[in-house]
């Protein structure tokens, strides 16, 4: 195995990726995890970032012209010192700029067989193309999940996909990438209900009696609505090993427990798996069994939490590989280079967290009186402990709603909702916004659906209006601040709707700007 690249590059044909892929041997790889030092994999991570810049400044039309606007000389930029100058790339100042054929490798999309669309979420839609490279990176991702976390390797294998499928990326991309492990393993079935929860209870009911393993993949709301209904389908997931594959937004760790709960789960660390991944560049990053054994840490202490994300709010927490996604922090922005489709520098994707390595997280829990080594071997997480950077993330900075100059996040919602009070009366899906009322001052608005079979009262109401604002007080500082200075008017506006009022879509919209 080349430990810069996986032996892959974007310029290699269809039949050279794929023939690199079958030959790329997942336990080498999880070796060398295991043994490189963090220093180690830090340094590949940058070295590959350096190459990446080299061809895109010489391959990429747009790219090229925009160094020459910003008066930077590729050739200069030598050291990481150098290349931590190079400007940062976002939608704005780069993507939006340029014709798109600009941004391809060579100006040319022939290379490219595929096109996907962002959620559109934080305006009009832009469309990624990509080709096989961006897919074998998925399938190397994927191996290391299924085989070494969902013990897969050798088990008949249910995949069944619940990403919205058509031109988003989540569906069609987990698809081709899940086909080419099992291409490879031989042991992998997919099915690919997309959003239809119906259709999805169906066809597990249908066809999990003839497998080992099922793997349920899709956006947290929706599986969320598929598992806690499929009963009313006569459907028992606890009959079946059943495994949970997550995309396209944050979640709690209540939300973890209610999950693993119905499907009858026994082990938290293997069993659900959340992927950090965009439109933008595909699998960024992904959580494994140590991430979440330090975010159920973090989760159980405040003190803890903020200590490690300068935040009382637990962030989505996990793992990424360097010489694939290699990033960068700059204030609270992530950065990240990458071979993507369209190769990204430096780029600001809009998310706001940071990064900790795997020897400063063990350092910083140990200043919290937690020794994560201990920890791992209690609960018998040895061999998954791999020496890969952690990154954490809060969520969108454009998804947010705007109060007297605050930000309000989903995130600071999310926790009452997913909690055990409160995840069998409700769905999870909200919609928060800020309205004025009949005097034109700022009200938060928060409508928030009931879970099926379950009616609106004026308890339910007071009782959940009461949490969120418990959450909103302990969860955000500057929402602190404004209640202070005008008191009960910041108390958030809470409706009750019932079960479908959110129409189905690609991913759930949690916030509304007017």
């Amino acid at each position: 195995m080349n430990k810069f690249d996986f032996g892959i590059t974007p310029f290699d044909s269809n039949k050279q990726l794929r023939k690199r892929f079958n030959s790329l041997d997942a336990n080498e790889i999880v070796k060398h995890y295991t043994r490189s030092t963090v220093k180690g994999l830090e340094e590949e991570g940058f070295k590959k970032a350096l190459k990446l810049f080299r061809e895109v400044s010489q391959r990429v039309p747009a790219y090229k012209n925009f160094l020459k606007k910003n008066k930077i000389d590729p050739k200069k930029v030598r050291t990481k010192f150098d290349f931590d100058k190079v400007p940062l790339t976002d939608k704005e100042n780069y993507i939006r700029a340029y014709p798109l054929k600009e941004l391809v490798w060579d100006g040319n999309l022939e290379k490219y067989y595929i096109m996907s669309s962002s959620s559109g979420s934080t305006g009009n839609p832009f469309f990624w193309p990509r080709g096989a490279f961006q897919e074998i990176e998925g399938a190397i991702q994927s191996e290391l999940i299924y085989n070494f976390f969902y013990d897969i390797k050798g088990k008949s294998t249910l995949y069944v996909i619940g990403f919205a499928m058509g031109t988003w990326i989540a569906g069609p991309y987990m698809l081709a990438a899940t086909e080419l492990v099992s291409q490879k393993n031989s042991n992998i079935i997919v099915v690919t209900p997309g959003t239809d929860k119906e259709l999805f209870i169906k066809l597990v009911k249908n066809l999990a009696p003839n497998f080992e393993r099922i793997i349920l993949a899709g956006y947290p709301p929706i599986i969320k609505d598929i598992v806690d209904q499929a009963s009313d389908f006569g459907l028992n997931w606890k009959r079946y090993n059943v495994k949970t594959f997550f995309a396209g937004e944050n979640f709690t760790e209540s939300y973890r427990e209610h999950i693993l709960k119905k499907l009858g789960s026994k082990n938290p660390y293997l069993d659900c798996i959340s992927v950090y991944g965009s439109a933008d560049a595909a699998i960024l990053a992904h959580e494994t069994p140590i991430s979440t054994l330090v975010r159920k840490i973090a989760s159980d202490n405040e003190k803890v939490a903020e200590y490690l994300f300068n935040e009382k709010l637990v962030p989505s927490l996990g793992q990424y590989h360097p010489t694939l996604k290699y990033f960068q922090i700059s204030g609270v922005k992530i950065l990240f280079s990458t071979y993507s489709g369209i190769p990204l520098v430096r780029y600001a994707i809009g998310d706001r967290g940071g990064l900790i390595d795997s020897d400063e997280m063990s350092n910083k829990l140990i200043a919290q009186g937690i020794d994560l080594k201990s920890e791992i071997k209690r609960h018998n997480l040895e061999k998954y402990n791999w020496n890969l950077p952690f990154v954490y993330l809060f969520g969108r900075t454009d998804l947010t709603v705007i109060f007297y100059g605050a930000n309000i996040y989903p995130e600071n919602i999310k926790p009452v909702l997913d909690s055990k009070n409160w995840s069998n009366i409700l769905s999870g899906k909200f919609l928060m916004s800020v309205e004025e009322d009949r005097k034109k001052d700022k009200e938060i608005h928060i409508k928030v659906e009931l879970a099926k079979n379950v009616s609106s009262t004026e308890k339910i109401s007071e009782k959940l209006q009461k949490d969120i604002f418990e959450s909103l007080k302990r969860l955000n500082s500057e929402y602190n601040i404004i209640f202070r200075s005008i008191g009960n008017q910041a108390i958030p506006k809470v409706e009750l709707v019932e079960y479908g009022s959110f129409q189905v879509g690609i991913k759930h919209k949690w916030t509304r700007r007017n």
